[in-house]
């Protein structure tokens, strides 16, 4: 229920609801949403977040590093929840920001510089076969040079 929207026991009763609500675990058991998530109130303003003309709702979580990532959580996000979501809605646009928007930039720019990387070893590895296809060449036109005149090659 959007806030402002009947009185207050109404938004009492939605809360209390909100936190009975079960949760599927991988195992098929349902468990309430306190048993999974830690939840906190806080206020905010009613207006809408938009980023490149587009309305945008974001959706955070913190997470204990030493049991998730937020890379196996998305991944799992990507499975189970979003094709529902774009089922349902399909002019929504679900993508990863933070810190997997974050890891991603990171990600192409080691990509770039592998690339780079392997352009300059092939580079200096082609040197001395360029210098040797060189020598070859000078080689033949010398003995052919001989042959023909007098010319002597050095």
């Amino acid at each position: 229920m959007p806030a402002g929207d009947g009185d207050a026991k109404d938004q009492r009763q939605y809360i209390h609801q909100l936190l009975d609500m079960g949760i599927t675990l991988s195992d098929g058991s349902l468990v309430p949403l306190t048993m999974v998530a830690t939840l906190e109130s806080k206020l905010s303003f009613g207006f809408i977040h938009r980023k490149n003309g587009k309305r945008v709702v974001e959706v955070k979580a913190a997470l204990d590093k030493k049991n998730l990532s937020a890379t196996s959580v998305f991944d799992l996000f990507q499975e189970a929840v979003i094709p529902k979501i774009e089922k349902a809605y399909p002019d929504v646009t679900i993508t990863a920001g933070g810190e997997l928007e974050q890891e991603g930039e990171v990600r192409g720019g080691l990509v770039k510089a592998l690339i780079l990387i392997i352009l300059v070893i092939y580079a200096l590895l082609l040197i001395p076969v360029l210098m040797n296809i060189a020598y070859d060449i000078q080689k033949l036109f010398c003995r052919t040079v001989k042959e023909v005149s007098d010319i002597a090659c050095s």
